[in-house]
């Protein structure tokens, strides 16, 4: 009898977890990625996959391969130029803001298989700059959150500082886009060559921002797809860029279904139908008389409550519309009294002024 024996060996692959913290304003951040073993003819890609698209930086035989890359991280990343010799993956990221924070991760491919080399998470924090007596005021990164409906006139983006002391330059971009420019005013004038062109005569700034340090933005007619991080960065020369994020959602205005409409409608006639019907039962209510037959006579009542005029009629009708009695004038009508109730009908006037009546 012969024997096998299987060895089951299970190779685990360590993925490279590393944490970055890193205050915003520093000049750039470096994403350590390396690998010792580099196939032939690879492909480097960063990426962070909650943005779309995902793609921070690539890097193949060619060089880099920046087609599909966020449009946030432009010109703002790159790779030694050896790398893809010496298997230094690392990415440098310059002037890192608030809403660069996330996970990136390093993933190689070559002949078909990728693999995931390290994934940094990475932490930018604002950082609270004070004035001192002698030296240029700093101002920390600020992140607002706005909200708005589609068809509104417009919503103001707001980002403010203290003072300008220089030839500034203020540039409201949004990175997901190709411009990423929305606005652009340098020193007095908007200067908007470079203006992505969906923008186009909807944005606008205060002319006296330079005196007042309000460089909030106006943008008229917002849409759906105007919902985005937008970032506003202010150089004056000689000091470190100030920048204000505003997270804009543009939402769709709440329109009341065309069926809810109808079935409004549906339900107010229904409730003044019922309404009506109550109120004609309610005052058309017939008392009801009950007797023996073979009884000497019976009252059928009936009274006015209002006050009734010295000729007014007062006619008794049965269901065939026969008239039982008929009273005008102050005395009884016999001649328009129908045959069958003749001899048989009085009416006793209880109250003269009222002229209430009852016939039995």
């Amino acid at each position: 009898m012969k024997m096998f024996v299987v060895f089951v060996i299970l190779l685990h692959v360590s993925q490279h977890v590393s944490a970055l913290e890193v205050y915003e304003g520093v000049e750039s951040v470096l994403l350590t990625c390396k690998d010792t073993s580099v196939p032939a003819r690879p492909t480097l890609v960063w990426t962070r996959h909650d943005l779309d698209p995902p793609i921070v930086h690539e890097r193949n035989d060619a060089g880099d391969e920046l087609i599909d890359q966020n449009q946030r991280y432009r010109r703002r990343t790159s790779m030694k130029t050896d790398s893809l010799r010496t298997g230094d993956f690392s990415l440098t990221l310059r002037n890192p803001i608030i809403s660069d924070s996330g996970t990136y991760t390093c993933t190689i491919t070559a002949f078909g298989n990728a693999r995931t080399l390290t994934q940094v998470e990475l932490q930018v924090k604002g950082q609270q700059h004070t004035q001192k007596p002698d030296e240029t005021m700093k101002v920390s990164h600020q992140v607002f959150t706005l909200e708005v409906y589609e068809g509104a006139e417009s919503v103001l983006l707001p980002c403010h500082i203290p003072f300008v002391s220089g030839p500034t330059t203020v540039v409201w971009s949004r990175y997901d886009l190709n411009p990423p420019t929305v606005h652009q005013r340098q020193q007095e004038e908007d200067e908007l060559t470079d203006q992505n062109q969906r923008y186009r005569d909807r944005t606008s700034m205060k002319t006296d921002a330079l005196q007042t340090g309000d460089f909030s933005l106006t943008l008229r007619k917002p849409h759906i797809f105007d919902s985005s991080n937008y970032t506003c960065t202010i150089r004056v020369t000689g000091e470190e860029p100030r920048l204000t994020d505003v997270q804009l959602q543009v939402k769709e205005p709440y329109i009341f279904p065309a069926e809810a409409w109808v079935l409004l409608a549906v339900l107010i006639i229904a409730a003044t139908v019922a309404l009506g019907v109550y109120l004609w039962k309610l005052l058309k209510k017939v008392p009801k008389v009950e007797v023996d037959s073979g009884v000497e006579s019976v009252q059928l009542p009936c009274k006015a409550t209002v006050h009734l005029h010295e000729d007014a009629k007062v006619e008794w009708t049965n269901r065939k519309n026969r008239k039982v009695h008929v009273y005008e004038d102050n005395s009884e009508q016999p001649e328009e009294q129908h045959q069958v109730y003749r001899d048989r009908t009085k009416m006793l006037r209880e109250n003269p002024k009222q002229k209430s009546a009852k016939v039995i």
